[in-house]
């Protein structure tokens, strides 16, 4: 089995800024600007309290965006960037779950066509969903980042992967025919001219709330020394030779280690099937405990 940590949402690049923890607990992805994609900030429906997320965002970002490291105006409530929902929420008669796509490198990395397929995302491979998360609040009836909130990298969603649609070995009308929710939704990867590219599917997947537990980066009293790319995690994942692309490990304490991830980079694969067999249980009893989070 493989566990994925994948970068998604909102970064110092693309989109500019952290994404959400609302005061509940609520965690919510700010999808990356795309011009490529059919869907606008302004079509998105999520609200919070019934607030849409386009007003919650104009007062974030006061309205803003980085596209491409260039910051620009944006009104998210007026139809004029186009955004990448992915991974995609899907809630069809025929379908509740999670659609999640890849291409060029990044899903080349995960099919592995490098390595003999030794790290091939395979059905039954975990997904670990994280960004760049912060806690907001509401002052004066707009919201702002929460002061003296750390920068943090967060757990905020996984799948358990069920089905994998390879687009380079199908055609979009017989992906559509199959898969119809996909283009009710116009998930993004449907449009994509790319290669390769392909799409996971999932009705196993999680969506909690935040928990310090989700958190990956390393916590410390002083707020100013929290670097988010530094994580901390449980000594029974000291295994640099079982992960890709991390590769700075370094004893922590009480029984932890820290590691510094990549500042590019879309995931990394951890194969357990390169960790002995006794570290191997207890890295899929903390997942299945972060599985079991509501």
């Amino acid at each position: 089995m493989k566990i994925i940590f994948s970068r998604k949402g909102f970064d110092s690049s693309a989109g500019g800024y952290p994404n959400i923890i609302f005061p509940d607990g609520t965690m919510y992805m700010i999808p990356i600007p795309d011009k490529s994609s059919n869907l606008y900030y302004s079509e998105l429906s999520f609200t919070y309290e019934g607030e849409p997320i386009q007003k919650i965002l104009n007062d974030l970002t006061k309205q803003r965006i980085k596209i491409k490291g260039k910051t620009k105006h944006c009104n998210y409530e007026e139809k004029k960037f186009k955004c990448h929902l992915d991974p995609m929420e899907i809630n069809t008669p025929k379908f509740k779950g999670v659609a999640f796509g890849q291409t060029n490198a990044s899903a080349s990395h995960l099919l592995d066509k490098k390595n003999n397929g030794k790290n091939k995302v395979t059905k039954g491979d975990i997904f670990l969903f994280f960004s760049w998360f912060r806690e907001v609040e509401k002052k004066n009836g707009k919201w702002r980042y929460k002061r003296k909130s750390p920068h943090l990298h967060v757990i905020f969603k996984a799948m358990i992967v069920e089905e994998i649609i390879n687009l380079d070995e199908q055609s979009k009308a017989s992906v559509i025919k199959k898969y119809p929710f996909l283009k009710k939704l116009e998930h993004p990867h449907l449009y994509l001219n790319k290669h390769p590219n392909v799409i996971f599917l999932s009705q196993k997947y999680w969506k909690p709330k935040f928990s310090k537990k989700l958190i990956l980066t390393k916590l410390d009293d002083d707020i100013s020394k929290i670097k988010r790319s530094i994580w901390e995690l449980p000594d029974f994942f000291n295994y640099p030779e079982a992960f890709t692309y991390i590769k700075n490990f370094e004893p922590s304490k009480d029984g932890k280690i820290t590691l510094k991830v990549p500042g590019r980079g879309q995931e990394f694969i951890l194969n357990l099937d390169k960790v002995p067999s006794s570290d191997k249980e207890r890295i899929e009893e903390f997942v299945q405990t972060l599985l079991s989070l509501n």
